[in-house]
């Protein structure tokens, strides 16, 4: 069964929890999230297709903040979440595999963190 967005949920904050599996696409688009904060657990896999590739209504998110280093995630980088206009940080760094910008759009680069 599909997962709906969360349309109330503000803020997840669950840094290091132990989590494992996958960030839910229901999360990527939930309307109203503005920090989403999964640093220091053990999710894996790629990101949620919406934040790769973009999404509708991408350009109304509430999304400001969103950490997801220090896991074990993979695949391309969010370019997708260049589209969310409040976007104002983005840590990615320590995952499986170090993911870069690709595609056309503003940068996300400058809201990045590595190490």
């Amino acid at each position: 069964t599909a997962t709906k967005p969360v349309a109330s949920l503000k803020y997840l904050v669950a840094r290091g929890n132990k989590l494992t599996g996958s960030i839910p696409s229901a999360l990527a688009t939930a309307p109203n999230l503005q920090t989403i904060d999964l640093r220091n657990n053990s999710l894996s896999g790629p990101l949620p297709r919406e934040w790769v590739e973009g999404w509708p209504g991408a350009e109304n998110s509430s999304l400001v903040n969103v950490r997801f280093s220090l896991n074990k995630i993979s695949g391309p980088f969010p370019a997708g979440l260049a589209k969310v206009p409040g976007l104002t940080f983005l840590t990615a760094n320590q995952n499986a595999k170090r993911p870069f910008p690709t595609g056309n759009g503003p940068s996300l680069l400058p809201l990045c963190a590595y190490t």
